[in-house]
């Protein structure tokens, strides 16, 4: 059985995160057996730990990494080559767009077993998605400052 790991991060960064964030993966394959990543493909924090997991899979060649998609893809549209594949969340098409993201957060917050974060503030999706996630005492790593999520 495939163990997830997902990422949820601000859409900005302040400093290059690059080693925190391989670093942080190492840890969730070799502690937590994870064997896929998901990543949102929104914001700096998505980008930067999609590169993270390409240049660490060469030491890990079973590792997979999914861009969840928020949105319906168009019949022409093809996934990024970043990425091993991509994944849509059921039912998803039947929410308004305004609340894909939020959705399909909730989604991914249901279906993986881990979390690597970037959350430094108290507001936004990115908090709202790993407050959510605690409650299910699963584990997270927050390379943001916020300490308690």
């Amino acid at each position: 059985m495939k163990r997830v790991c997902a990422f949820f991060g601000h859409r900005d960064l302040c400093c290059d995160i690059s080693e925190q964030l391989e670093s942080a993966i190492h840890t969730a394959i070799s502690e937590c057996g994870i064997s896929s990543f998901w990543c949102g493909n929104y914001g700096a924090f998505d980008l930067a730990a999609a590169h993270a997991v390409r240049r660490i899979k060469h030491h890990y060649p079973h590792i997979e990494l999914l861009w969840v998609r928020a949105y319906m893809p168009a019949v022409h549209e093809s996934v990024n080559t970043l990425y091993d594949g991509s994944v849509y969340p059921d039912n998803l098409e039947t929410v308004p767009k305004c609340f894909a993201i939020a959705k399909r957060n909730e989604w991914i917050i249901a279906n993986c077993d881990m979390i690597i974060a970037y959350v430094n503030s108290r507001y936004g999706g990115a908090y709202t998605a790993c407050h959510h996630y605690m409650r299910t005492r699963k584990s997270i790593i927050n390379l943001g400052s916020l300490d308690d999520i």
